[in-house]
């Protein structure tokens, strides 16, 4: 959450030569990767801009026009189905992705927004998520298979932190368990790499 938040009028915004580059290159797709705090309420008329910039990168900003102004009549392309506008344009489809919920082990929130040429017709989601902390929480404090996994005993256990109960006792009154995998925690990351204090065996042909 930190940083100055200037949007637009930070020196150090990259999203203009961004624009500028897609317009050049003209390529048939492309993935741009930033902060969380781009979702912010306060971001949303920026966040909005940088995706129709992206949409419909030919639309230039006038040298005396405001970026609001533009973001304006960006809009009024969006709106009008593109029929006022020839030449490059862009599906962008943007998105927020927790990399726990793809099976990394971090809690890593990311924006993500890719785009494909509008000429090709490629028909593109992002892919399904595949892991969810219902189902590590499922696992931890309903079945208990998480420290049965990692041979825990029961009393060396940590309690259940109070914060979970109410989703616990949800979990519980569910007929099915979850259908994705758990998160991957540290302690799963790290279960099949050897101690630190372990000597490596090294043989010689």
């Amino acid at each position: 959450m930190g940083g100055k938040h200037g949007a637009f009028n930070d020196e150090r915004d990259m999203f203009p030569t961004t624009v500028e580059v897609v317009r050049k290159i003209r390529p048939k797709a492309f993935i741009f990767e930033n902060v969380k705090g781009l979702t912010r309420s306060s971001f949303a008329n920026y966040y909005q801009y940088i995706q129709l910039q992206l949409e419909f990168p030919e639309a230039f900003k006038a040298p005396d026009e405001t970026w609001i102004s533009h973001l304006n009549r960006l809009q009024m392309e969006k709106s009008s189905g593109r029929r006022h506008l020839a030449g490059l344009t862009y599906n962008v489809i943007p998105t927020l992705v927790n990399a726990a919920n793809f099976g990394i082990p971090q809690r890593r929130e990311r924006v993500f927004i890719v785009g494909f040429r509008s000429d090709p017709g490629i028909q593109w989601h992002f892919p399904k998520e595949t892991h969810s902390l219902d189902a590590l929480i499922h696992d931890q404090w309903v079945n208990s298979e998480y420290w049965d996994r990692h041979r825990i005993p029961k009393s060396k256990r940590p309690s259940m932190p109070p914060g979970i109960r109410s989703k616990v006792d949800r979990l519980k009154m569910q007929l099915f368990l979850p259908a994705s995998h758990p998160w991957r925690t540290v302690r799963d990351a790290l279960a099949t790499l050897p101690l630190p204090n372990a000597r490596a065996v090294v043989k010689l042909s």
